[in-house]
Order: C-alpha cells, then structure tokens, then sequence
C-alpha cells in the first residue's frame, strides 16, 4: 500500500478491486480463518503506453506458502493444450465471406475451486 501511495495509484487500485467486488471475482475475506487459509498475492501492472487499462491487477497463482504446499495452479485441472486448435480457427475463418471477431474483457479473472 505504501508503494502505490508513493505512486499516487492506490485510489485507482482500489477502484479495481471493488469493481471486481462488485463483479464476484474477489470476495472479503473473512474475520474468522476456518482451517487453512491461503489469499493470494497481487499487484499492479501499469501500462501507461496502453490506450485502455493504463492498470490492471495481476495475481499470483503460482505462489505457495511453503516447500511442501502446491500452488492454486499446480491445484488446478490443466486439460487438452487449445494452441493446436488456433491453426484451425485460422484457416477456417479463411473459408467464409464475413467473420465476427471480439475481445473477451478480463477473461481469467475468476478461479473457482
């Protein structure tokens, strides 16, 4: 917190992560620890060369409490790699005279469990 007030960035971190409050991609963190708890670290990335999301958050989800904990990504079911599925939408699109194309806004911003 003392680096992005130094920064002069913490109102508009904040601002962010109530966004994502709001959004139910973060939650409040309880009073009371049930068991084992673990919250994972974050921080800003700013980009001041962008044109849209001068900051966005970026959490750390290969972070571990200790040697012998896994990480929330070495928890997570990984499935098939869709890399080699790209060739395909590529050439595909080639095939039709009008393609829709988007951008998918904080895609894999939710972890669920």
């Amino acid at each position: 917190m003392h680096k992005l007030e130094k920064q002069g960035t913490l109102e508009q971190y904040n601002k962010i992560i109530q966004d994502q409050l709001q959004q139910g991609i973060v939650e409040p963190a309880s009073d009371k620890v049930k068991g084992r708890e673990f919250y994972i670290p974050h921080k800003p990335v700013i980009l001041e060369s962008a044109e849209t999301t001068k900051m966005r958050i970026v959490y750390k989800a290969s972070a571990r409490t200790d040697d012998k904990s896994p990480s929330l990504n070495q928890c997570l079911e990984t499935g098939p790699p869709l890399q080699n599925q790209l060739w395909d939408v590529l050439v595909g699109n080639r095939l039709h005279a009008i393609n829709i194309s988007g951008n998918l806004k904080q895609a894999f911003n939710q972890v669920r469990t």
